[in-house]
C-alpha cells in the first residue's frame, strides 16, 4: 500500500493509494533536458549505474505524476525478524510463490533491457530473476546453491553474474540457461556488479586469504564474453570497486586509496591516482573522473592524465553512489537528504533535507529520483532541487527505481515488484 497526497487530491488505483506532493506550481509534463552523452545505445544491454561509465543517467520521458498502476506482482517475498526466520524460494512467481526472507535479505537494483527486468537476491542460495516488464510475470530465474550473487550485466544476448565463491556466470538470457561458469579460485571472494565492452566482460572480485589470514587479493578479469577464456587479469592487495569504463580504459578504485585506469584491451595499468582513504565506485564523464573516498569527500580526475581536478570536503559526505547529468553530481548524504554538486568546480548547487538517509539517486529527464529509508521515493529537478512529487510506501522501498519509456519499477518491502506511470 502507498500513499501520498497533494493538497487535497487523491486517489485510489488498483489497491494502490498515490497521494502527490507538488512544489509551488504543478509540474506539466514537457520535453525535460535529458544527457545523452552516455546513454546506453544498445537495447540488449543495461549495467548497475545504467551505463558502461555508471552515470545513472536514463533516456527516458519523466515520470511527472505516477496515477497509474500498470501492474504489481504477487507477493515475491515475506521478511520475518532473524531470530525466527526460515527461508525458502519455491515454485514460479506466477504461481505467486512466496520467497521468505529474514532481515539480512539483500536485493540489487533493477536493471532493464529489450522488455525485461533483471535484478539479484539473496537468501541462503543466491538467484538471478527476470520478470517481463509489460506483465510483472517471471521469465526465469537462475540459481546459484549456497552462495550471494552480484547484479547482474546484460549484453550480447547474456546476463554476466560473480558469485562469492569466486565464480563468474553466463546465462543466455532467451532460457536463463547457463551458457558457460567460470571459477579461478576456490576461495571465499565478495563479488561487484560486472561490465561488458567491446565483447569482453570484465569481472572483479576480491578474495580473502580465510579465517586466521588479513591477505587481501583483489582482481579484475577480461572474460571473452562467448566463451568465458581469459584474456588478462589485473591483481592488486587491495578490495575493488565496482569499474566503470569509458574509451577504452577501465577505471577502478580500491580500498588502499588509489583510483587505476586500466587498458581495456591489454589489461596494463596507464596510470594511478592515490587520495587520503579508499576510492569507491567511479563515474566516468566528458573525460573526468569523479568519485567518492572512504570519509565521502568527492573527488574529480582527468580520465587520461589521472591528474587530480577538484577534491570537495565542505558539502555533505557522500555515502551512496554518485549519479552525474548535465555538469551536476547527485548523491544521498549523511545528513540525511540528496544533494548536487557542480560536476566542474565541486561547488554545491541545492540540497534537499530528509529525516533518514536515502538510496542511491538515479535521472531521468531532468528528474532525481531517490527513495530513502524514511518510506518516501523523491521526485527533484534535477536543476534546482525542488520537489515536483513524492511517493510514500508502507515500508521502505528495496531497491532505486529503474526508468524506461515513462514507467518507472522498483522493489518494495512489502514483497511487491511495481510498474507506476
Amino acid at each position: 500500500m502507498f500513499s501520498n497526497s497533494s493538497r487535497g487530491f487523491s486517489s485510489t488505483l488498483l489497491g494502490l493509494i498515490v497521494l502527490v506532493y507538488f512544489g509551488s506550481q504543478l509540474y506539466a509534463q514537457q520535453p525535460a533536458p535529458t544527457d545523452k552523452t552516455h546513454v546506453q545505445t544498445n537495447a540488449d544491454a543495461a549495467f548497475v549505474g545504467v551505463n558502461a561509465q555508471r552515470t545513472r543517467v536514463y533516456d527516458s520521458a519523466p515520470i511527472s505524476l505516477p496515477t497509474t498502476v500498470i501492474w504489481k506482482t504477487g507477493s515475491l517475498f515475506k521478511s520475518y525478524p532473524y531470530s525466527s526466520a526460515t527461508a525458502t524460494f519455491e515454485g514460479h512467481f506466477a504461481d505467486m510463490s512466496i520467497l521468505k526472507l529474514p532481515s539480512y535479505h539483500s536485493f540489487t537494483d533493477l536493471l532493464f533491457a529489450r522488455g525485461v527486468l533483471y535484478f539479484s537476491i539473496y537468501i541462503n542460495d543466491g538467484y538471478l530473476i527476470a520478470q517481463d516488464a509489460k506483465t510483472g510475470t517471471d521469465r526465469w530465474r537462475f540459481e546459484v546453491k549456497g552462495v550471494g550473487v552480484s547484479a547482474p550485466a546484460i549484453a550480447s544476448g547474456s546476463a554476466f553474474i560473480g558469485s562469492s565463491d569466486g565464480a563468474m556466470y553466463c546465462v543466455d538470457i532467451a532460457t536463463g540457461l547457463e551458457r558457460w561458469k567460470f571459477r579461478p579460485s576456490a576461495r571465499r571472494v565478495t563479488a561487484v556488479a560486472p561490465i561488458v565492452d567491446n565483447g569482453l566482460v570484465y569481472f572483479t572480485n576480491t578474495e580473502y586469504g580465510g579465517t586466521y589470514s588479513t591477505l587481501i587479493d583483489g582482481r579484475i578479469y577480461a572474460l571473452d564474453v562467448e566463451t568465458g577464456n581469459q584474456k588478462w587479469l589485473f591483481k592488486i592487495d587491495a578490495r575493488l570497486s565496482s569499474p566503470a569504463i569509458a574509451k577504452g580504459t577501465i577505471y577502478v578504485g580500491d580500498s588502499e586509496g588509489r583510483l587505476h585506469a586500466i587498458d581495456c584491451e591489454t589489461g596494463r595499468e596507464k596510470w594511478k591516482l592515490k587520495v587520503k582513504k579508499g576510492v569507491a565506485a567511479p563515474v566516468v564523464v566528458n573525460d573526468t573522473v569523479y568519485f567518492g573516498d572512504d570519509e565521502g569527500n568527492l573527488h574529480a580526475a582527468d580520465a587520461q592524465t589521472g591528474q587530480e581536478k577538484w577534491k570537495a570536503t565542505k558539502n555533505a559526505k557522500a555515502v551512496t553512489m554518485l549519479a552525474v547529468s548535465n555538469g551536476i553530481i547527485y548523491y544521498g548524504g549523511n545528513e540525511n537528504g540528496l544533494y548536487a554538486v557542480d560536476a566542474t568546480t565541486g561547488e554545491p548547487k541545492w540540497e534537499y533535507h530528509t529525516s533518514r538517509l536515502c538510496r542511491p539517486p538515479i535521472v531521468a529527464g531532468g528528474i532525481v529520483y531517490a527513495p530513502c529509508y524514511d518510506g518516501f521515493m523523491y521526485a527533484l529537478d534535477a536543476g534546482t532541487g525542488k520537489e515536483r512529487w513524492k511517493l510514500e510506501s508502507k515500508g521502505t522501498f528495496s531497491s532505486s527505481p529503474a526508468i524506461a519509456n515513462g514507467v518507472m519499477y522498483f522493489l518494495n518491502a512489502d514483497g511487491h515488484m511495481y510498474a507506476l506511470r
